[in-house]
């Protein structure tokens, strides 16, 4: 059967941190306890005993030997850790009749505040922090103040859906715009439009929806218009930089294997038929560190190249059915929930490069060309390489369904794909 992923009614996935209004001109929010709790349990107590040792409430053999201070500070160390994991907790109280947001701090009970008048906060954001092997990724919500300046920390959920309700909420409650960054295009959204589809949207504007740029020489997709929208069938991405580098590493793993192998070997362990144990080795050098790489980068070229798309845009609907590795996965977003259909470009992408930056940018305009965060022109092989990496595509989102669409395409038959939908679901 099919996995559909559809849009509906607006809900939080997991537990939220924003508490249940009691008071309508207050909002609070409580961070800590819970999970963490139970994850720095076991880091207390082991501290709690390992300084137990040195004050020989707990019999070790060999005591007199022991490096006393040692135990004393490793165990200071993880109780410390462990006790501001299960009793630290923080929160935001935001209180429109005093016009003040507190943050505080503490051990189960607040110990530190910090006082902001809610005049200077002006815009709730929503950022992505990508995860690694050891971290998921998380998408913090923010509120800043003037020029950025000021930030205060008010949840940092793992769940895009969780952040963008819980941002939405706190907008409505202060009245702010939502600044949403985490799709790689700054998207800015009024605290009285943050649930106006995009249909709503460009009625209100007067956008011209209608409009078609000229489509892109050697267009990739495949666009069949029909009575009442338009089907999209995008291939998978062609060749990129990421391919070549994936393919250029497992070709370097190998040869170095190769080298190790041959290197090593002395002129009676040419002769045949080899050894066993040689044998063996030279088997699994063989086939763990030069087929094992290059089938590996192979196998992962040709599942993108497989990989393909369609996309069914209406005015009722936007269908996106993804086959990634042989399974078929669809994301429905009805179009009365259609709230964002944003296209990062590269320009975007180092304009959040600039931001990241601690360097100082300064603000030329746009000369239509790619800057440095100190207004130096960026170079040109790292143009040429932002460029062959390729769009990571159409973001389509609601606020309950994320779907990314067109990753690889060039900017300009993305820009057509992005008008063509525009087109069918606003008509």
């Amino acid at each position: 059967m099919t996995p559909v992923r559809t849009s509906g009614p607006k809900q939080l996935t997991g537990t939220s941190r924003i508490l249940p209004q009691h008071d309508p001109d207050v909002l609070e929010t409580r961070s800590g306890g819970g999970c963490l709790s139970l994850f720095g349990l076991p880091f207390l107590l082991a501290g709690l005993f390992t300084m137990q040792i040195p004050l020989r409430l707990v019999p070790v053999e060999n005591s007199d030997n022991m490096p006393w201070f040692f135990f004393f500070l490793f165990g200071l160390v993880f109780a410390t850790a462990g006790g501001v994991l299960v009793f630290g907790r923080s929160g935001l109280i935001l209180d429109r009749r005093t016009g003040m947001a507190v943050k505080w701090w503490g051990l189960l009970l607040p110990m530190k505040r910090r006082e902001y008048p809610l005049d200077t906060l002006k815009t709730v954001s929503i950022h992505k922090n990508v995860g690694d092997s050891d971290s998921p990724t998380t998408y913090p919500v923010q509120i800043t103040g003037e020029d950025g300046g000021k930030r205060i920390s008010v949840t940092n959920p793992t769940d895009y859906a969780q952040a963008r309700c819980e941002a939405e909420q706190l907008a409505k409650f202060l009245g702010l715009p939502v600044a949403d960054t985490s799709s790689g295009k700054k998207v800015v959204r009024e605290a009285g439009e943050l649930d106006e589809s995009v249909r709503d949207r460009a009625r209100r504007t007067g956008e011209k929806s209608g409009y078609l740029p000229d489509p892109p020489f050697n267009m990739r997709t495949r666009v069949q218009e029909t009575g009442d929208g338009v089907v999209l069938e995008i291939p998978g991405p062609p060749l990129n930089v990421t391919h070549y580098l994936s393919l250029g590493a497992a070709t370097v793993v190998s040869l170095i294997a190769l080298f190790f192998l041959f290197s090593n070997l002395e002129p009676s362990d040419l002769a045949w038929p080899p050894s066993p144990q040689d044998a063996a080795i030279a088997g699994l050098i063989l086939i763990f560190f030069v087929a094992a790489p290059i089938l590996s980068a192979l196998a992962h070229v040709r599942r993108d190249r497989n990989r393909s798309t369609r996309v069914i845009a209406s005015p009722a609907l936007l269908r996106v059915e993804e086959r990634v590795k042989g399974k078929l996965v669809t994301t429905e977003i009805p179009g009365d929930q259609l709230e964002e259909l944003t296209l990062p470009t590269l320009t975007d992408a180092t304009a959040a490069m600039n931001a990241q930056s601690k360097r100082p940018a300064y603000e030329l305009g746009d000369t239509g060309v790619m800057r440095m965060p100190d207004g130096r022109p960026m170079p040109g092989i790292l143009v040429t390489i932002l460029k062959m990496a390729g769009s990571p595509g159409i973001v389509a989102r609601s606020d309950t369904a994320t779907v990314t669409f067109g990753a690889g395409l060039s900017e300009a038959e993305l820009r057509y794909l992005q008008a063509l939908i525009l087109k069918a679901m606003t008509q």
